[in-house]
């Protein structure tokens, strides 16, 4: 019995051991805010339906799962960068169709870029192909934009260097017509040696809008600069030429959205002169307005040429101001989302002394000539938006279809306090007033909310934490314009426990136990 009773307590320890080195130790990791599931990613075309999501534990893996119903069933789910050597992340990888697409730099391959493509959603993949550079150079590429558009697949890269102690960089466009079989010569797409930044691209119907902003002058100082916005655009692939439309003064990047020939600029500007500006539906002119950061909001109805004046959608109210002791709010997630003659534009504020962000939203139904009046964002008490991983932090849809009616999903909570909320929101006189739903009991989301419309359909996504191996991803649908929403589908259930160190071990052990397991039969066998 005692033998019997050592054993076990031997074997117990080793059990206790393997399930210590098999289990992931849930601790904060660089440049991770969480451990597992996070920044999920919806691709939706018709009943067609794509999630994407990135997984830490504790390297980074990327997953997929697809649904061609609509999401009543799935399929299982894809280990995207099985192969490390890649340099898979959500940024430099797409998701159309049956395909998937990826491209990648290495450092040790100079400014080579590199491609590969499935045609299984991710099973297999082809030999990678250069699409670019020359591996016998010092200077390296980066790739700055990624993305796809029916069977042209473009990529958006750049080379940087220091001239005169500046940094300046050129911007290229590489373009495959055929579904990623061959890509053409690279494309100059920005002027040479310029100190560009915050390149954006905007894609309505069969153009692209190329958007990119450059100081006036390389002795600029940061507080007191005024940016040139470069535009450039490309029609059925045919690209058109540079246009310096507008000058800006004082702005954080600014956003571009178009639709058609109407192209959109939103941003945040810090100035305090005379300007024209948009009040509850009313343009009037101040002096010295009381707002030194405000949302600032330009278009163009000839594709980007000339922009319209500047004008303040958020008026002397809805706007952060600067105290004596430095700053006590900054304005930021700004974005711009055109649906036909609507224009739904959203951002959010943090306000440092309550410790919150608050978000507002703001439309216009006359393509932007008069905008309505500004709704604060904060149903129940809710007034703290979380924007982890989210820019804009609130998400927006609307259909073509019915352009009035308006999305939106995002992460609340209260002020002092995480969130742990998911609030949806829906208008159908375009963003006059909202029905809110606090949806996270029945979908089991309650961070990072992704949205999208299908056929009848409205799909959000999102991470659930407080799993033993980290976040999981949850899936949910309503089929009644969001007066429901399904309960919410574990898109991680299958996930296996990876082993990150010691990989060696657990054979080990088992031999281990097997061993002592034998030595005390033989030696029980040999007792009189």
């Amino acid at each position: 019995m005692k033998n019997l009773q050592f054993i076990t307590i031997i074997s117990s320890v080793l059990i206790a051991v393997i399930l210590v080195l098999v289990t992931p130790t849930i601790s904060a990791q660089p440049g991770r805010m969480f451990f597992g599931s996070q920044q999920p990613q919806l691709s939706v075309t018709d009943n067609k339906l794509d999630v994407i999501w990135d997984y830490y534990n504790p390297d980074d893996s990327m997953y997929l799962v697809t649904s061609s119903d609509g999401g009543s069933s799935f399929s299982e789910k894809i280990h995207l960068n099985k192969n490390s050597t890649w340099d898979m992340g959500i940024g430099n990888t797409v998701i159309n169709d049956n395909n998937v697409y990826h491209v990648w730099t290495q450092l040790s391959e100079g400014t080579q870029i590199f491609f590969v493509k499935s045609h299984d959603y991710g099973l297999t993949f082809t030999e990678p192909m250069i699409i670019t550079g020359n591996q016998n150079t010092l200077q390296h590429a980066e790739i700055d934009k990624f993305f796809a558009s029916g069977n042209n697949i473009y990529v958006v890269w750049s080379i940087n260097r220091f001239l005169s102690n500046q940094p300046v960089g050129t911007l290229f466009l590489s373009k495959s017509t055929d579904g990623g079989i061959s890509f053409a010569e690279p494309i100059v797409l920005s002027e040479k040696d310029i100190a560009w930044s915050d390149l954006q691209t905007a894609i309505t119907g069969n153009k692209i809008y190329f958007m990119w902003q450059s100081p006036i002058s390389q002795e600029c100082v940061q507080d007191n600069c005024n940016a040139q916005i470069h535009i450039r655009s490309m029609e059925n692939n045919s690209l058109g030429e540079i246009y310096y439309p507008i000058v800006v003064h004082n702005t954080e990047p600014l956003k571009i959205s178009a639709s058609g020939d109407n192209v959109y600029l939103t941003g945040v500007t810090y100035v305090t002169d005379s300007l024209s500006h948009v009040v509850n539906g009313v343009r009037v002119n101040y002096v010295n307005v009381t707002a030194p950061q405000w949302i600032s909001f330009t278009k163009s109805v000839d594709g980007g040429i000339t922009f319209d004046k500047i004008v303040n959608l958020s008026g002397t109210r809805h706007h952060c101001t600067l105290g004596s002791s430095g700053g006590v709010c900054e304005i930021a997630g700004v974005y711009s989302y055109p649906v036909g003659k609507n224009i739904y534009t959203i951002w959010s504020a943090s306000n440092y002394t309550a410790n919150a962000s608050n978000a507002f939203f703001i439309s216009s139904t006359d393509n932007g000539n008069t905008f309505g009046n500004v709704i604060q964002l904060n149903p129940y008490g809710l007034d703290n938006v979380i924007c982890t991983f989210a820019d804009p932090c609130v998400n927006i849809q609307a259909s073509s279809i019915s352009p009035d009616a308006v999305f939106l999903v995002w992460n609340a909570g209260k002020a002092n306090m995480n969130g742990d909320h998911v609030i949806f929101a829906k208008s159908i006189d375009a963003g006059k007033s909202f029905d809110y739903n606090d949806i996270s009991n029945v979908t089991k989301i309650t961070s990072q909310p992704v949205l999208s419309l299908g056929s009848g359909v409205i799909y959000v996504a999102g991470t659930r934490s407080g799993f033993p191996e980290g976040n999981h991803e949850f899936l949910t649908t309503s089929t009644d314009d969001g007066n429901t929403f399904s309960n919410g589908v574990d898109l991680d259930v299958k996930n296996e426990v990876s082993i990150p160190e010691f990989p060696f071990t657990i054979p080990i052990l088992l031999v281990g136990i097997t061993s002592i397991l034998g030595f005390y039969r033989m030696k029980s066998s040999f007792r009189i």
